[in-house]
């Protein structure tokens, strides 16, 4: 079975728990509002073919609030596999 727009086809991959315990903001931006980061401190993952932890300090989420009352979110960070884990240990 294909997966399309009218009717996708979704699999479960991993659920992912993550502990944020930093706030930064930037408020006044040069285009108008504020800007937002929420850092990964640490975390883990966990599915059916993939688990691992998330690495500390790669990413977060990140976002600005714009003067127009909408909001733009970039959510990034690294994470690595118990397998790699394993290997580097």
């Amino acid at each position: 079975m294909y997966s399309t727009l009218e009717a996708p086809c979704l699999e479960f991959a991993f659920e992912c728990r993550l502990k944020f315990t930093r706030v930064l903001a930037i408020p006044n931006v040069h285009n108008g509002g504020f800007r937002s980061a929420v850092l990964v401190d640490e975390g883990t993952f966990e599915g059916p073919r993939l688990r691992g932890r998330a690495i500390p300090n790669s990413g977060g989420d990140y976002a600005h609030f714009r003067a127009d009352d909408t909001i733009e979110v970039s959510i990034h960070g690294r994470i690595i596999g118990l397998d790699q884990l394993d290997r580097l240990a």
